[in-house]
């Protein structure tokens, strides 16, 4: 269980729903592209959720649940290593 919170932690900052992307910039303010013509992700600009959204707050209930679902399988294993 350590090993699956270490990732899912680790990977928060990717998968955080509330951000804003800053592209990279000259110094005249005009964007980068790459190769590709397209814009270059220098960074997230993360925040908390609005509390007004009803979006938001369904977007919660789920990572609760989504906790919730994890702590009951470690529990579920834990008490099912000590049963055998």
């Amino acid at each position: 269980t350590a090993t699956i919170l270490g990732f899912i932690t680790g990977s928060l900052g990717v998968v955080w729903p509330w951000k804003k992307t800053i592209y990279k910039t000259d110094f005249d303010g005009n964007l980068i592209l790459d190769s590709n013509g397209k814009q270059i992700i220098m960074n997230y600009e993360r925040f908390l959720p609005d509390l007004t959204i009803v979006e938001n707050w369904i977007a919660i209930f789920f990572i609760i649940i989504g906790i919730s679902i994890l702590l009951l399988l470690d529990w579920y294993g834990k008490n099912r290593r000590t049963e055998s």
